[in-house]
């Protein structure tokens, strides 16, 4: 080969060469700009999806893997998260969908009204209009499998909640119309309106259809080991299931819990408790049923939003006046037998009323005694006024017990009482009707002495297992 020759053959390589080069240049300068150009298309691709303002930064970004931190979306950061890995391959990208979104660290701020849930940032992308085509649920969410991990809610609304989840995953698959909901969490609920903190483990599954303009859902919450402090109200071991349909929000059917103890004062114990949501927004109270005073206290009504007052019917069967005297707690009074009640209870803005209460004893009558503590010795032989009902009352053996209950829970109760019976050792059992009016405040003649402070032990548990997994 003559020199030139060899000579043209080099300067081609050396072309080639340097074309090689700077290829690799321009891919390194490429890959190396990447992150910068995914900083500025992505704000600019979610705002075409009405999902602005969107802020973040690139963590990685390689064939197949995606990942943002510090992700914040909206004018005042209503949606957060510490992490985003999206995971991609090309057959999904030729159908404009992704693998598997995972999220890490998500913090939203909500509002929630009768009209539903809202999320202002992420508001125009999930009620988007329909585009043309069949139904599918990958034209709102894109994605095969979304997961998400550590998640905290905060809701803007007339109970101002905040929903910390402790422990689980939030999964949901992107199918046909749809999305299928698969969550097993254990959460933390607080609300300082309500005096409200629960924590207990939840498992919802549901589906919702995102083919409509006006997406519709059917989601069932399995509820279990729920306890709870709600102001003086305490509430453990709640177990059960409500199933949420809509819009708009809606039970299909009656739903129903188990409440192994409630306690405010007294204690309500092996509760049931059967509800419903109308369309409206009325909550239809069906039956709620507690083991009492060894008998069983029965409420039942109906919660109308909006409305002047509500009204609730209270039941009371067969409870026992040993229980009920003991827990009046007045050193000295004891009794047995039994009695059955009703009372109605409206609340409204302003107060608790009790109205229409009545007690009556349950054939076979009972006894009651009343020895105070340093008492003197009474006269049997002729006693008189007051001297005459306390001797009664030392050893009365009723034959019937009624009265009346009514009054102001925020202010005075009167509770009239009428018994007949006898003291077999005061004028040889002759009998005697006595009539009695108690007048207090409600909570100081229903509550028991034994108040209630703090949390309960059950659920300072279920808080500090959460923390501490």
């Amino acid at each position: 080969m003559s020199s030139w020759a060899m000579t043209r053959t080099r300067r081609r390589l050396l072309i080639w060469l340097v074309l090689l080069a700077l290829l690799c240049a321009g891919g390194v300068a490429l890959h190396a700009s990447l992150p910068r150009i995914v900083r500025w298309g992505g704000p600019r691709l979610a705002a075409r999806f009405g999902v602005q303002p969107l802020r973040f930064d690139v963590a990685e970004l390689r064939w197949g893997v995606l990942a943002v931190s510090d992700v914040r979306i909206g004018e005042a950061d209503e949606v957060k998260a510490d992490g985003v890995r999206f995971l991609y391959g090309a057959a999904g990208l030729r159908r404009g969908r992704l693998n598997r979104i995972a999220i890490e660290g998500l913090q939203v701020h909500a509002s929630l009204n009768q009209a539903g849930l809202s999320i202002p940032p992420l508001d125009p992308l999930l009620r988007a209009e329909p585009s043309e085509g069949p139904p599918s649920a990958s034209r709102i969410l894109p994605v095969r499998d979304l997961r998400v991990r550590g998640v905290r809610v905060e809701l803007d609304s007339e109970l101002g909640a905040v929903a910390t989840v402790l422990e689980g995953e939030i999964a949901l698959s992107v199918e046909g119309p749809g999305v299928d909901i698969r969550a097993p969490l254990r959460v933390r609920v607080e609300s300082e309106a309500m005096k409200l903190l629960a924590a207990g483990d939840l498992l919802v599954r549901g589906f919702v259809d995102l083919s409509a303009a006006s997406p519709t859902y059917d989601v069932r919450t399995d509820v279990e080991d729920l306890a709870f402090a709600l102001a003086d109200l305490v509430g453990e071991d709640v177990d059960g299931s409500v199933r949420l349909a809509g819009p708009p929000l809606a039970t299909p059917d009656q739903q129903r819990f188990e409440v192994a103890r409630l306690a405010s004062g007294a204690e309500l114990r092996d509760g049931l408790v059967s509800f419903s949501l109308e369309p409206d927004g009325v909550v239809h109270l069906h039956d709620a049923r507690f083991s009492v005073f060894g008998g069983t206290l029965r409420l039942d009504g109906r919660y109308v939003p909006g409305a002047d007052k509500q009204r609730f019917r209270v039941r009371m069967q067969r409870l026992g006046m040993t229980s009920l005297l003991e827990e009046a707690d007045v050193a000295g009074l004891e009794g047995d037998g039994h009695v059955d009640g009703s009372m109605f209870v409206e609340i409204s803005d302003t107060g608790i009323r009790i109205e229409d209460g009545k007690v009556t004893s349950k054939p076979g009558g009972g006894s009651i005694r009343y020895r105070p503590p340093g008492q003197g010795p009474l006269d049997y032989a002729a006693p008189q006024g007051l001297d005459l009902v306390r001797t009664a009352l030392d050893n009365f053996r009723y034959r019937s017990l009624g009265g009346t209950l009514a009054g102001d829970a925020g202010g005075e109760l009167l509770l009239a009482l009428r018994i007949e019976g006898a003291n077999p050792d005061l004028y040889d059992g002759y009998p005697v009707k006595l009539d009695l009016n108690l007048r207090g405040p409600f909570l100081g003649m229903m509550r028991s002495s034994r108040t209630i402070t703090g949390i309960p032990e059950s659920l300072e548990r279920r808080l500090s297992e959460g923390a501490t997994r």
